[in-house]
């Protein structure tokens, strides 16, 4: 989409239609060409096909729930997706987390920090570290990529491994 303008949409429920019924709203300016109605049909079905697909990966997550992996894919899967919206379409959904919180059995922390895990970690990271989802959601809480990362080589290295020994160490970087 090199060169277009970028079309600001949001995803919700028509009023007076089921909760499960989504829709891509836009701006009346952007409504008016055909072009955009045919994009937000197409960005309307894909966006209902990826919430069945994330709900079965949730599903496993649910299943498995300390796999770090399982839940690396989902973030990848929603952020790709969102990007491919922009990139393809030109369309820059501007209420993402509400719509995912409105579509997805997740909650908002949870959201937040599975939303946060592919944009931090990548997968190779995952696998070799064998961590639990919830020492990655601790590492998460850290915001400074550095800390972080040295948080991480020591609960690698053994010399952290409880949760609050993880706090601990935020706190102290904090201070820093």
């Amino acid at each position: 989409m090199k060169g277009s303008l970028k079309v600001p949409v949001e995803i919700r429920t028509p009023a007076g239609a089921d909760a499960h019924v989504r829709a891509f709203v836009v701006g009346f300016a952007s409504a008016v060409k055909p072009q955009t109605y045919r994009k937000l049909k197409f960005a309307e079905r894909r966006y209902q096909q990826s919430v069945l697909r994330w709900e079965l990966a949730l599903g496993r997550i649910r299943n498995d729930p300390s796999n770090a992996v399982l839940r690396w894919k989902l973030s990848k899967d929603v952020g790709t997706f969102f990007h491919a919206l922009e990139r393809e379409l030109g369309l820059v959904v501007t209420n993402q987390r509400k719509a995912l919180l409105s579509d997805l059995t997740l909650s908002k922390s949870d959201l937040a920090y599975t939303l946060r895990l592919a944009k931090r970690f990548d997968i190779d990271e995952i696998r070799k570290s064998g961590l639990p989802w919830s020492r990655f959601r601790e590492l998460l809480d850290l915001k400074d990529e550095d800390v972080m990362k040295r948080c991480m080589q020591l609960i690698l290295a053994g010399k952290i491994r409880t949760t609050e020994e993880i706090r601990s160490f935020h706190r102290k970087a904090k201070v820093r």
